[in-house]
């Protein structure tokens, strides 16, 4: 059985962040890819305030101001900033490459099950090779924006239509 979901990358506490394409530093920061250093910074600074472990104590809030933090410490620096935008173009050119080219599904078609452990529903999909592609709850983007997934068998691409609930 292999976990599925949405394309992200791995970002890293030294600047070189690996580009996430379901949320980029600036997304994490709120500002658009054109912001100032001053925008960026005041961003920055604005969420640091609000999600500080010293402030608020939940692992969710700590896991936010690291994001925040790697995306500070890549976007602050010009260099870093512009080999962050350079692999993020790259990345989202080759997930358009990827989405064009896999094959849709809408969420419906699947098979609806549920994890006692975490209580969550999971939908459940059989790839072409017989491999199990499981997407979670909280994976699922909001209605009728559709997702991209790949089978770890085989590595086929699935673009998934969120159309539940319409």
């Amino acid at each position: 059985v292999t976990m599925a979901g949405q394309a992200t990358g791995a970002a890293t506490t030294d600047g070189s962040a690996q580009p996430s394409l379901t949320k980029t530093h600036y997304d994490i920061l709120g500002v658009s890819r054109t912001a100032t250093y001053e925008e960026i910074k005041a961003a920055y600074h604005n969420l640091a305030r609000q999600t500080h472990p010293d402030k608020v104590s939940s692992n969710r809030s700590q896991d936010s101001f690291r994001r925040l933090q790697s995306a500070w410490e890549c976007l602050r620096q010009a260099e870093t900033r512009q080999a962050y935008d350079e692999q993020l173009f790259l990345k989202e050119q080759k997930l358009e490459s990827k989405r064009q080219a896999a094959m849709p599904v809408s969420l419906s078609e699947l098979e609806v099950g549920h994890d006692d452990e975490s209580d969550e529903h999971v939908y459940i999909y059989t790839c072409r090779c017989g491999e199990e592609l499981q997407i979670w709850q909280d994976e699922i983007p909001a209605l009728d924006e559709s997702f991209l997934t790949e089978c770890s068998g085989c590595s086929f691409s699935y673009s998934v239509m969120n159309d539940l609930f319409k």
